[in-house]
């Protein structure tokens, strides 16, 4: 019950008891409150930590794909025209076409080492030409003769004396 002395009410003997017991447990809540924060401190610094790694690493990403932008950029403004070339003029099954013939390029290059080239240097010899297959060639680029593709020391070398027109190799 309360006391009222001089107009003031003053707690009475058991509100006075609850209250100091209410304050009693002040200290353990404030404690336990405390440990609180500070995992929750201690979670936002991991947290804090792992946000400047992850944006220290995203930088270092960025520095490397602005490098290599910056590398690739004239050689792409390059191949642009081109590229559009190729997707404007080639058709789907023309880009087929040619996946297809690269896919073969292996085999291709065996058999033309293998067989193609040596047979065309045994034609060359039995036809009696000394010089480049069929010999005066000059209206073929040189790099599309039998000894341009023929491996280094494969077959005839031009003879200056058939005069064909083409500078000795």
């Amino acid at each position: 019950m309360a006391l009222r002395i001089a107009g003031l009410s003053l707690p009475g003997p058991s509100e006075t008891l609850s209250a100091a017991v209410s304050l009693a447990g002040v200290p353990g809540r404030l404690g336990r409150l405390l440990s609180e924060v500070e995992a929750l401190l201690a979670r936002i610094d991991r947290v804090v930590d792992a946000a400047a790694t992850a944006a220290a690493t995203a930088q270092q990403v960025a520095d490397q794909a602005r490098r290599i932008v910056d590398a690739y950029a004239p050689l792409a403004g390059k191949a642009a025209p081109l590229a559009e070339q190729f997707v404007n003029e080639l058709s789907p099954h023309e880009v087929h076409a040619a996946v297809r013939l690269v896919d073969l390029l292996p085999t291709l290059s065996t058999y033309m080492e293998r067989d193609i080239v040596p047979a065309l240097g045994q034609t060359d010899r039995r036809s009696g030409v000394t010089g480049r297959v069929g010999c005066c060639r000059r209206r073929l680029r040189p790099a599309r003769t039998v000894e341009a593709l023929a491996p280094a020391g494969s077959g005839p070398r031009h003879n200056a004396e058939t005069n064909c027109g083409y500078a000795s190799t």
